[in-house]
């Protein structure tokens, strides 16, 4: 019977602890243009406690054929599938409510962050 040396087998599991876990991402790209929708919703995803999610959008622009949009009544927020239930409620009872009135996002950021035109963007990660 052999024995097995204890002090390699000991480093392979700090070393194990210590190094970063394999990761997994996806990029999405996409446009959208003459959209009416008040609430778009991009995609479901997951991620783990240590996380984190990048949001990038360029060249915006909104355009209304009522009035120019308040931009910090538009933005991004994630929201979890239970809160999104919450959220519809809240629209249902008060047709006037904005959803990044509700505290059930998280909001990300407005359109009133996005950098001057011409390049109308944003670019940052947050932790989750």
């Amino acid at each position: 019977m052999s024995k097995t040396p204890l002090i390699p087998l000991l480093l392979l599991l700090i070393a194990a602890v210590l190094l970063p876990s394999p990761s997994l991402a996806e990029v999405k790209t996409l446009k959208i243009t003459n959209d009416a929708r008040p609430m778009i919703l991009f995609e479901k995803f997951g991620f783990t406690h240590t996380g984190t999610v990048t949001i990038t959008v360029s060249a915006v622009s909104v355009t209304s054929s009522l009035s120019q949009p308040d931009p910090s009544r538009l933005g991004f927020f994630l929201l979890s599938e239970e809160s999104l239930i919450q959220v519809l409620l809240e629209l249902q009872q008060n047709p006037n409510f904005c959803v990044v009135d509700s505290h059930y996002i998280n909001l990300l950021f407005t359109f009133r962050d996005l950098s001057p035109p011409p390049h109308s963007s944003f670019n940052k990660s947050y932790p989750e």
